[in-house]
């Protein structure tokens, strides 16, 4: 089976980062207060070259310098622990390099698991955040059964 893959590494980094250790339901709290006091209305409708009529509720995801402008107060009032915005914050220091790295990636095994340990490097990201990321940026489904078998061996031939 084949899953989809949006190609948008950035955006699907900070939403599994929001996601962690919460509930679903935190985290969509968080998302969501995010998107509604910080998030801007889509503008234009680019294929008919004309401004877009959208619902007043309709929010496009948070760039970088939106997510870095949050000031730090204002994730607690949005109920996004702090470890989490600051593993968020890292993130958007470094989305240069995930937009290039996202683009250039292809989905082959090699080149994702590659970027899997990369992402991993990122404090508050590990092997499970960046499995997750790349599972719905590349449809890397194996991704995360390969890491856990790996570290399920090293912890079983350990003295």
């Amino acid at each position: 089976m084949r899953l989809p893959a949006t190609g948008a590494l950035f955006d699907q980094l900070v939403t599994v980062a929001l996601e962690q250790k919460v509930t679903h339901g935190q985290a969509r709290h968080g998302w969501r207060n995010l998107l509604r006091r910080h998030g801007s209305a889509p503008a234009f409708d680019w294929a008919r070259r004309a401004p877009m009529p959208v619902p007043e509720w309709l929010r496009m995801p948070l760039t970088a310098e939106q997510l870095r402008g949050v000031p730090s107060w204002e994730w607690h009032r949005l109920w996004v622990q702090p470890p989490l915005s600051k593993t968020i914050q890292r993130i958007a220091q470094r989305s240069a390099a995930l937009h290039r790295l996202g683009a250039q990636t292809p989905p082959s095994t090699d080149a994702v698991n590659a970027l899997a340990e990369s992402l991993a490097a990122i404090p508050g990201v590990g092997v499970w955040s960046a499995a997750e990321a790349l599972q719905r940026s590349h449809g890397a489904a194996d991704l995360l059964k390969q890491w856990a078998t790996i570290t399920w061996l090293t912890l079983w031939a350990r003295p």
